[in-house]
């Protein structure tokens, strides 16, 4: 028996710019410069974060939520680009309620894409993709974990996605692994923006292949984390945006205020990687990473320095001071993300106080260390 490869990329969000492409180019446009990069492989799975909603016109469900949408036209781009499957565990597959995630699921019936990670109930989400692959069975689930402002969980009778609960994930784990060669889990997770997963992050992903998971996906933080072999498995913490497009949300307060927020696809933001791993009969026998970038054409293309990234990020996973240097680098992210924040809203303050300016001489020095 052949070895088999997969290949595995991080979020993909048609929105923004790629509505307009579908009128222009092709609609499998943005992936025509990084096709072939897959094109040796059995699977390609992805996550896909923008629900395909058929009209326009429809609003998102959640008032106070940024959203995600996408030309049902994508389905077929998708399928052109050479993908096989999609996780929906994540917190934007209902960003427009039912509807859209229901179409999501149809239109992507309609190409023959496979998906799994949402269901219309708790089982249903939680229900293992089976798939042979070259005389192997390989499983696929999916969970989330974070917190949501919007009701997306699933339950015994609501649909949704399964959130993530570690002791009741290692016994499904251990369970699902009964019944494949080959078990991914899928997991929307992180903090958003910040390159390192926290402590308990590596404890849980590292409980998972203890109970049986050959693969841990990560994706979330829509930048680039580690990648480690732990024992017999493989663990990806976060693969970065593959394909995403900056978010114009329009809004309005509780107060009746009118408000346009801008969410730059920008810096860190634009590399991503695809992570090929070669299966066999004895589980994984080796994995490459290939490093991406999103021009400003919105197509994505190799690219050296994401891959020399995730090389330095995966050699800060086996420290020995971890966990404080965690806190330390989460700190400063901290320090950082108020700093642009000050910086945005400081053209709206109405008088400059001693207090803004006592905040913002504390952020710059970065004086004070995480407890």
């Amino acid at each position: 028996m052949r070895e088999s490869q997969l290949c595995f990329v991080g979020d993909i969000s048609l929105n923004g710019m790629y509505g307009e492409h579908c009128s222009i180019n092709d609609s499998s446009y943005p992936f025509t410069l990084i096709k072939s990069q897959w094109k040796d492989c059995d699977l390609v799975v992805g996550n896909l974060e923008s629900p395909l909603v058929p009209d326009r016109r429809i609003e998102p469900e959640f008032e106070y939520k940024t959203p995600l949408r996408a030309d049902i036209r994508h389905a077929a781009g998708l399928r052109q680009a050479g993908f096989n499957l999609f996780c929906l565990s994540n917190n934007h597959i209902l960003d427009y309620g039912e509807l859209g995630a229901d179409s999501t699921q149809a239109l992507l019936d309609e190409q023959g894409l496979l998906h799994f990670g949402y269901g219309g109930n708790l089982d249903a989400a939680k229900a293992l993709k089976t798939l042979s692959v070259n005389s192997l069975t390989v499983g696929f689930a999916g969970y989330t974990d974070m917190v949501i402002d919007s009701p997306f969980w699933a339950g015994p009778t609501t649909r949704g996605i399964a959130k993530l609960d570690i002791d009741a994930a290692r016994d499904e784990t251990a369970k699902q692994k009964a019944s494949v060669d080959i078990l991914v889990v899928s997991l929307h997770w992180g903090i958003e923006h910040f390159h390192l997963p926290s402590p308990e992050q590596l404890r849980n992903a590292r409980t998972l292949v203890d109970s049986g998971a050959d693969l841990v996906i990560g994706h979330h933080p829509h930048v680039l984390q580690g990648i480690e072999r732990y024992k017999n498995g493989l663990i990806a913490y976060s693969l970065g945006n593959f394909v995403f497009s900056d978010i114009l949300w329009k809004w309005q307060t509780p107060e009746g205020e009118n408000r346009l927020c801008l969410f730059p696809v920008s810096g860190r933001k634009r590399y991503g990687a695809i992570l090929k791993v070669k299966i066999g009969s004895t589980g994984i026998s080796s994995h490459e990473v290939i490093g991406t970038f999103i021009n400003k054409r919105g197509q994505i293309q190799v690219n050296s320095y994401a891959a020399g990234q995730i090389h330095a990020l995966s050699s800060n996973l086996a420290r020995s001071d971890y966990q404080r240097y965690f806190r330390i680098e989460l700190g400063r992210f901290n320090r950082s993300e108020k700093l642009k924040d000050m910086l945005k809203r400081l053209p709206r303050f109405y008088k400059i106080r001693p207090k803004h300016l006592r905040e913002l001489s504390i952020l710059i020095r970065g004086d004070k260390e995480p407890p």
